[in-house]
């Protein structure tokens, strides 16, 4: 799974198990990759992940 297919998501709104049932992956891969996405980008919610990825 490509991290950027994973951020597009939920640049869309979708919720963690639209996302997993999507991508056919579990809530809780999903949610380790947003953990590993924050933690990179140094935010700490979907909303300053997307603004740091748009800027």
């Amino acid at each position: 799974m490509k991290k950027q297919e994973l951020v597009r998501l939920i640049a869309k709104g979708l919720r963690n198990k639209e996302i997993a049932d999507l991508l056919n992956i579990s809530t809780g891969t999903v949610k380790s990759h947003l953990t590993n996405i924050s933690s990179k980008l140094q935010v700490s919610n979907r909303t300053s992940m997307l603004r740091k990825i748009v800027d």
